[in-house]
């Protein structure tokens, strides 16, 4: 029963990583396509800041990454907190199999 809940998630993992790189890999088809049809510059402001003249096609593969580096920062600190949980609940399983072992009636040979 266990091993077909193991391979269970291992399929619904796998579909789910499909999806992922599908869905990534339209995003940067349209963002290729974007940029090869906006080659002209723009003047970024922002708040004081004013930009000198800079290709869009920059802009968006800059906003691309960044947004790629902020979700991969993300997704780690959910990937330690998940390791640190799955740590924690292995040193309970550990502490409840020995109680159990105590209170066990010896077995009978």
């Amino acid at each position: 029963m266990f091993a077909t809940m193991d391979m269970e998630a291992e399929l619904e993992r796998g579909v789910k990583m499909q999806a992922y790189l599908i869905t990534a890999l339209a995003a940067i088809v349209i963002m290729v396509i974007f940029v090869f049809q906006n080659p002209q510059t723009v003047t970024i402001s922002f708040l004081t800041f004013s930009s000198p003249p800079i290709s869009l096609a920059l802009v968006v593969l800059l906003a691309a990454a960044a947004g790629a580096l902020i979700t991969l920062l993300i997704d780690s600190f959910r990937h330690l907190k998940t390791v640190q949980r799955l740590r924690e609940e292995k040193i309970k399983g550990k502490k409840l199999k020995s109680e159990l072992e105590k209170v066990k009636p010896p077995a009978v040979e």
